[in-house]
């Protein structure tokens, strides 16, 4: 019979980590991405359908914070200050995550900013993005669970 070593055992939740790692960095990052997307196909000069610009962002970022303004409650310069650093904060967070760059903090600031959408998604309210968010929370929270099982980043040190 085979017995397993200490390193044979922990590749579970290695490989468990990385998946969650790579899986929120990617949904982070493309999240961040995608505020900058032109919502409708617009062919251009080369023949590209989507275009991406910091007006795009503007517009996109503007049509959240004036829902959340209208059926929320909550006032309008904080929402419009939201507004304008949820898509860097997506990529940065998107990103780090990634790379494996300060992972606690990284994906805390991942699960934070999951967090803030579901509070706001509970003011509108809206149940199926909810349940979307609740998920990325949950994990959010196994991936920090298992980030003593870090074994593929730039930096791997307690933060």
């Amino acid at each position: 019979m085979k017995t397993l070593d200490s390193n044979d055992s922990a590749l579970g939740p290695i490989l468990s980590f990385l998946l969650l790692r790579m899986f929120l960095g990617f949904h982070l990052f493309l999240s961040g991405i995608t505020k900058w997307k032109s919502r409708y196909p617009q062919e251009d000069d080369e023949g590209n359908s989507y275009f991406y610009s910091f007006s795009q962002k503007e517009a996109t970022m503007k049509g959240v914070a004036d829902t959340m303004i209208d059926f929320s409650g909550l006032p309008a310069w904080m929402v419009n200050i939201y507004a304008s650093l949820l898509p860097y904060a997506f990529m940065i967070a998107g990103l780090a995550v990634l790379v494996g760059a300060f992972p606690r903090i990284a994906l805390a600031l991942g699960g934070v900013i999951y967090f803030s959408l579901a509070f706001g998604l509970l003011l509108l309210p809206d149940d199926q993005a909810i349940t979307n968010l609740t998920l990325y929370i949950a994990m959010s929270a196994g991936a920090l669970a298992l980030v003593k099982y870090n074994r593929f980043s730039v930096f791997r040190g307690d933060l």
